[in-house]
């Protein structure tokens, strides 16, 4: 239960940590002196440095105790989150918000593999209640840092409080004593590889990147978007993105009990379906309130998106269950980056409203895509792994 309760805490402040950036990101353009293209790198650079290393957590998770790996997660992001902001120069500080990407990657999967381990043949509940931290973690983070600025304050504090929690967080891991006992892989060496020829895995990577791309740039880029293009203030944007998160976290809960249900694959259907839906409706309401109650509805959309897909890939090929959590963490940070990027690469070029609309509609629609033609093989596959 200790273990189980330090990873929950672990995952909420990488939610925290995701959703921070988002709403900080019009105060730093400031800081930095960015123009919009800068932004859209320095939110690249989070996700650049979760994927180069939510892979490797995954990997190292099948190999080495998973909370000692955690507890060196969190001490990256714990120095880097004190370290961002120190000094001016913007190569430096997306350095550091690289590492603290990288820390929260490798948190993602190894976590996700240890909670998987703890609770067998219940990984579908286990993981969206895992997840649902992530989602309170993305509740908080917006709130304090919204009052921070309203107030006039510096968005620094923010991030070297979180940093301070996050070395106490990496203390917990170090002083627990826990002996784990591993099957070994009939995989072999050659796991990696013959993994990566799976047609299921190639279509739950591609999913990932768009579906999860798209919930990754809503993170980033709703704050800027409600102040920018729809003129709320700064602390009432970021309870726009608080409610997105609110939607994540009791989406997560209800993903949850209804995968154990009518199948995770149905679940992901239903999940893209509302997200598309959802996106179109905001291209319609300009109403403050009811733009208000969509950003609570896209979070509701987005909530089981990367979950279940985790699931999906440890119920696929169980015996290596942290390699293929970190190869779908991968394509969500490689989804994060490139949707990330493609949304201040359009709205440099064209405007905001237009970037955000265009690149999250495109890669919502496309995940909704291929689901809907691969829905037979992965539900038949979901059906007949559960069985054996």
């Amino acid at each position: 239960m200790l273990l189980t309760i330090s990873a929950f805490l672990s995952l909420a402040m990488v939610g925290f940590f995701h959703t921070i950036l988002g709403t900080a990101l019009p105060a730093m353009r400031l800081s930095f002196e960015m123009d919009m293209a800068q932004a859209g790198l320095l939110g690249s650079a989070v996700w650049l440095g979760f994927t180069a290393a939510v892979f490797a957590g995954g990997t190292l998770s099948d190999f080495f105790p998973r909370h000692r790996i955690l507890m060196l997660a969190c001490l990256m992001i714990g120095l880097s989150a004190i370290f961002f902001g120190m000094w001016h120069p913007f190569g430096l500080n997306c350095l550091f918000i690289g590492v603290l990407g990288a820390g929260t990657g490798v948190i993602v999967s190894s976590s996700s593999a240890l909670v998987m381990g703890l609770y067998p043949k219940k990984e579908g509940v286990i993981m969206n209640v895992h997840h649902f931290f992530y989602a309170i973690g993305a509740i908080t983070g917006p709130l304090l840092m919204g009052y921070v600025l309203e107030r006039g304050w510096h968005w620094q504090w923010i991030y070297r409080i979180g940093g301070t929690w996050m070395l106490i967080v990496s203390g917990s891991f170090a002083l627990q004593r826990i002996r784990f006992t591993r099957e070994k892989s009939s995989l072999g060496h050659r796991s990696l590889f013959h993994l990566l020829k799976e047609k299921n895995l190639i279509l739950l990577i591609l999913i990932t990147i768009f579906g999860v791309g798209a919930q990754n740039g809503l993170y980033l880029w709703l704050v800027s978007f409600l102040k920018e293009a729809q003129s709320f203030p700064i602390f009432q944007a970021s309870i726009g993105l608080s409610l997105f998160s609110i939607g994540v976290a009791a989406g997560r809960l209800v993903s949850g009990g209804l995968a154990a249900k009518i199948k995770n694959t149905r679940v992901l259907l239903i999940l893209l379906g509302s997200l598309n839906m959802v996106l179109i409706l905001f291209m319609c309401v300009s109403h403050h309130h009811l733009i208000l109650l969509l950003c609570l509805s896209a979070g509701l959309a987005c909530s089981g998106l990367f979950p279940v897909t985790l699931t999906l890939g440890g119920i696929n090929y169980p015996q290596r269950a942290g390699t293929t959590i970190g190869i779908i963490g991968t394509a969500a940070g490689i989804g994060g980056t490139i949707v990330s990027w493609l949304i201040s690469i359009v709205s440099q070029k064209i405007a905001l409203e237009a970037g955000f609309f265009i690149t999250l509609s495109a890669a919502a629609f496309i995940a909704l895509v291929l689901v809907g033609i691969y829905y037979k093989r992965l539900k038949e596959s979901e059906t007949k792994q559960s069985m054996a």
